[in-house]
């Protein structure tokens, strides 16, 4: 489990602890165990389950490298962005779709092992927090007004300083993850340009194809039969 926003709590037998933004748990199979957002600050929260021959010796290296089931990600939009594709590679239902989740799955253990610590690092600025919320969501929208509310800050001031550290405002920048996502599936997946829009957050295949026009000057089915 990945928190990327927000609070909650866990509970083994080895007791109960908190969970935060930038926590993860990894716990072994068949461990009895639960865990909820908490009241006041409900966290976002990303999870999957998984299974493999070496899947008892990850669990047990992440927890030597954290000291017990709960480590600290400085940045877990990497980690989140991985069980998101997860999730995406196995919506698609193909052979193809199950490999590439299951090296997505394998991508997430080893930077939770590589990068996970015990304890938190040095607090990220409100523009990081943003950046990193971003990333852990795509393709989901998130409005400017939610975006500043969750890092403390005004709708105008983070565009402000959105814009002076990033080079974009902020929707901006939504736009350019999702399309980022849209070209990765179009250069690796035979998936339709209508499928590849709903994973990149467009209800409206029309309006996705207007959007990545716009953006790469190529139409989704031309980039796609362009010589790579």
């Amino acid at each position: 489990m990945v928190c990327t926003s927000g609070t909650g709590w866990c509970r083994t037998p080895d007791g109960r602890f908190a969970v935060q933004r930038g926590d993860a748990v990894l716990l072994p199979a068949n461990v009895a165990h639960e865990y909820a957002a908490s009241d006041d600050d409900p966290w976002t929260l990303w999870w999957l389950h998984f299974v493999g021959l070496d899947s008892a010796e990850l669990v047990r290296s992440a927890h030597h490298a954290a000291g017990g089931p709960l480590s600290h990600l400085r940045d877990p939009a990497p980690v989140a962005s991985l069980v998101s594709q997860v999730i995406d590679a196995l919506d698609s239902g193909t052979a193809g779709g199950l490999v590439r989740a299951s090296g997505a799955a394998w991508n997430a253990l080893a930077q939770l092992i590589a990068t996970g610590r015990r304890t938190p690092g040095p607090a990220l600025s409100p523009v990081e927090q943003a950046v990193e919320h971003l990333r852990a969501t795509t393709p989901q929208r998130t409005s400017v007004d939610a975006l500043a509310a969750m890092v403390g800050l005004s709708p105008s001031q983070l565009n402000t300083v959105f814009r002076q550290q990033v080079g974009v405002p902020p929707l901006r920048y939504q736009s350019d993850l999702r399309m980022a996502r849209a070209r990765e599936l179009l250069d690796s997946t035979e998936l339709a340009v209508a499928a590849i829009a709903h994973s990149c957050g467009y209800d409206d295949p029309l309006y996705f194809s207007r959007q990545f026009t716009r953006t790469h000057g190529l139409a989704p089915t031309a980039y796609r039969a362009r010589v790579k």
